[in-house]
Parts: structure tokens; sequence; C-alpha cells
């Protein structure tokens, strides 16, 4: 899938209008389960045209999450027409049972932001760059898929695996976010 599989105007959207499209309670994984995480989803659209899929691994069975346009919110915008698997742009991540905070985004190439308690943005990075200052040009490999373990909930932790490419190279990443007053992502790249 490229961005020419988008429903007609998503590839354009104002940022303000791809804002406010976002997942329903419906659509969150693992919400009202008291995981002490809940993953949204993100939809593809505005800059964010490259599609990724999204599994579970739960007690060693992986499951793939289905696009379903019945599970977003779409604010301002006509919802895509039909049943097609868009898949998604990447996800935002939740901790916490009472008054879940915003700990985690992981959107738009290899890049990915993590905040803690009480931060507006956090901090940014990305999982790898290739050819940095070179006069051809960066290359940026892409997140083509992410494998979210489902957390127990007395661990305090959310282990995500993620798969990249680009044209030079390929890449699996594991990565484990421990939120809270500081947040920790550990990164193994193989």
């Amino acid at each position: 899938l490229v961005a020419t599989d988008l429903p007609e105007g998503y590839a354009t959207l104002p940022y303000d209008q791809y804002v406010g499209i976002r997942a329903q309670p419906s659509g969150m994984i693992w919400a009202g389960e008291n995981r002490g995480f809940t993953v949204e989803p993100l939809h593809r659209g505005y800059v964010f045209s490259n599609p990724v899929s999204l599994f579970t691994v739960e007690e060693g069975m992986v499951r793939r999450i289905a696009f379903d346009r019945g599970k977003f919110d779409y604010g301002r915008v006509a919802p895509p027409q039909g049943n097609a698997d868009l898949q998604f742009s990447g996800m935002r991540i939740a901790a916490g049972l009472e008054r879940p905070f915003e700990v985690a985004v992981f959107q738009g190439a290899t890049f990915f932001r993590a905040l803690a308690r009480g931060q507006n943005f956090g901090a940014m990075a990305r999982a790898l760059i290739l050819r940095p200052g070179e006069t051809r040009g960066e290359e940026l490999p892409f997140f083509r898929a992410f494998w979210i373990e489902r957390p127990s909930p007395a661990v305090g932790s959310l282990v995500i695996h993620g798969l990249l490419d680009s044209e030079s190279v390929a890449g699996a990443v594991r990565m484990t976010l421990r939120p809270g007053d500081v947040t920790f992502v550990d990164v193994e790249m193989t």
C-alpha cells in the first residue's frame, strides 16, 4: 500500500482536520482491561500516508489489528467509503489506570516521541537514520509493522517489536517503554 491507496483527499488533509480523526473508545487496544496501558491506532492521512500494520501478542498468539472505519470518530472529515483495510499510520500509547496520560507516539518514518508525566511534548527520537549530513541526502527507513505484547498489570512496562525497512536496510527493533515521572525507552536493534 502506498499513499495513492488513501481515500480521496486524505493525503492533503489540513493538519487541524487530520488531528480531529481519533479512535473511539471501542477502537483502543486494551481499553477497560486494567492493563495499565492502552494503544490508540492512528489513522493514515495528512503527511502520514505510509501504511503500518499493528499486531498484538497475547499468550503466545499474534493477532492482527484490522482497520475498521467504524472505530474512528472523523470529526469534520467525511469517513472513507467502503470497507478497505487502510492499515494505520502508527500508534499513540497511554499509561495509567485511573487517569491515563499519553506516554509515547510512534508515527512517521522511524520517529517516536516519549513523554514523562506532566510533559506536553516530550523528547523525539528516530530508531534509525542512514547517511545523515551527506550531500546525496538522508535515507529514512520506515516502520512497517509493530507487534505489541499484552502488558501484565503489575509490570508497569510495555514491550513493542517493530519492523523497519528502506531501500538499503531492513531491521527489527525491540523497545521497552517504562513510563512515569521519568519515562525510559530501552531500545535493542538488529
